[in-house]
């Protein structure tokens, strides 16, 4: 609810911003209209998902236990799942074209390669529940069972850019849409994001240094289901020509 509520407040503020903005003379600013940039920095996704569910063994087509009967429960064995993708290094480009002093439109790519996928399995016996079939040695032999892998991340969208000032110092916020695909054991997750940003550029004539604080909300993340935050901090170098 709190970040719906944001994007609603943060796409209001920027409303107002493009058409005051738009009210201005079109003009060429004399640093150029293009600014290129490079950065690197870090994504720090947390996203997870836990499930308990019948079945042996446990990492081999688990069956969730809203899909079983009350009648079948006793002759399983019980597993516990938990899975999550953490944080990662990233590094890309953005590539923006101002259409007049104080605003842009920005295209970013990005890659994020060390993000960690871990799936963490625990079997459990309780009762006497199948156990006993196998002379109560089951739960001692198999008790936990772990995978890690690790998942690059390609993230790509379209902001729209307001440069509050023109001075050599400009604080500016940006807000857009795109995507993030998950490269994961050989077949690949794609999700929706919306992106809200906040930063400050420092102007060197036509260079400078860039620093940001980005939010990316995934509204239905392939892992958990669910909305996701990934909370991007970025540093990067830019070229104005």
């Amino acid at each position: 609810m709190k970040h719906t509520t944001l994007f609603k407040l943060a796409g209001i503020i920027l409303t107002i911003t493009i058409i005051a903005s738009a009210s201005h003379v079109l003009a060429n600013d004399p640093q150029g209209d293009i600014e290129f940039s490079i950065f690197s920095g870090w994504s720090f996704l947390d996203a997870s998902f836990d499930q308990q569910h019948w079945g042996w063994p446990c990492w081999d087509d688990p069956i969730p236990l809203e899909n079983q009967s009350q009648s079948m429960q006793p002759f399983f064995p019980y597993c516990s799942t938990h899975r999550s993708l953490d944080k990662s290094f990233l590094f890309g480009f953005k590539v923006g074209y101002y259409f007049n002093k104080n605003s842009e439109i920005e295209g970013t790519f990005s890659i994020a390669p060390t993000h960690h996928l871990s799936s963490d399995m625990t079997y459990d016996c309780p009762d006497g529940r199948l156990c006993a079939l196998f002379d109560t040695d089951m739960p001692e032999l198999f008790p936990y069972y772990q995978t890690k892998e690790t998942v690059v991340a390609y993230h790509y969208d379209t902001n729209f850019v307001y440069n509050f000032t023109t001075s050599n110092i400009r604080p500016f916020v940006t807000i857009g849409i795109g995507g993030v695909t998950y490269d994961v054991q050989e077949s690949k997750k794609t999700d929706f994001a919306a992106n809200l940003g906040l930063g400050m550029k420092f102007y060197f004539d036509n260079i400078g240094l860039r620093f940001e604080v980005n939010e990316h909300y995934i509204p239905k993340h392939f892992l958990s289901g669910k909305g996701e935050s990934d909370l991007q901090i970025l540093l990067g170098i830019f070229l104005r020509y």
